[in-house]
């Protein structure tokens, strides 16, 4: 039987990493279209032509017989794959209890955490945009905003996956968010918080590695699957 032809349109330095590794996890046969950023950290206007957003990731699907479907958001692409392409029910929560857990650490993290990271990058291209006179003032400010808001936010986030990941090691060494196995909590909360804070720096020194050493743990782990590695290597080309 005919597989639908995938294509993920992905762009650098962005949460579709995140679906390059699903699709690795789920051992399926995809096509990437890369893109990158402008000199303004912007996607570029092409990506408007996928979708009317103009954002990635956009998943593209077409299938044998000719129909043609176009998934967009981060969640709902990971979601729309584990339940059309999880043949051998890998992803497919066991309980109720684990499929909550799924979903709500899923949610937490695009409607939670990310916004909260998300602004930073906001308040810190604008204090570089500022005009010349105003620019250390803006800075300051946008500064103190962070110190207030953002990082406090992003930090509650972190404490209560670090609790979680505390009771789960008590059990076991390999450790996930949600259930006993690897699941799209995982796998949406491995870019806030596995590349842009573990081994990132947008926390800065607000975040300290020591008092968090499950999630550092946990994201250690996160970057040696296979899958993952695979997903790394096959992006690094295009930047």
């Amino acid at each position: 039987m005919t597989e639908p032809k995938l294509t993920l349109h992905w762009l650098n330095q962005s949460r579709a990493q995140r679906v390059v590794w699903l699709l690795e996890e789920l051992g399926l046969d995809y096509e990437i279209k890369p893109y990158k950023r402008d000199a303004e950290i912007r996607a570029p206007k092409e990506l408007a032509d996928v979708h009317s957003l103009g954002k990635s990731p956009v998943l593209e699907i077409e299938y044998p017989d000719g129909a043609r479907k176009t998934v967009a958001e981060s969640g709902h692409i990971v979601s729309f794959l584990m339940r059309n392409f999880d043949k051998n029910n890998v992803f497919k929560p066991t309980s109720e209890q684990e499929f909550d857990d799924v979903e709500y650490y899923s949610l937490m993290s695009e409607g939670t955490l990310q916004p909260a990271l998300s602004f930073i990058v906001v308040l810190r291209r604008g204090g570089e945009k500022a005009p010349w006179a105003m620019k250390s003032v803006i800075r300051t400010y946008n500064d103190k905003v962070m110190e207030a808001f953002n990082f406090p936010e992003t930090l509650k986030c972190f404490d209560l996956l670090e609790k979680r990941l505390v009771e789960k090691s008590k059990v076991s060494t390999e450790l996930y968010i949600a259930g006993e196995r690897l699941s799209s909590a995982d796998i949406l909360l491995s870019f806030p918080v596995v590349e842009q804070v573990v081994f990132g720096d947008k926390l800065g020194s607000a975040f300290n590695k020591e008092e968090y050493p499950q999630l550092v743990t946990w994201a250690k782990q996160i970057r040696a699957r296979p899958a993952y590695i695979r997903a790394q290597e096959k992006t690094k080309k295009f930047g």
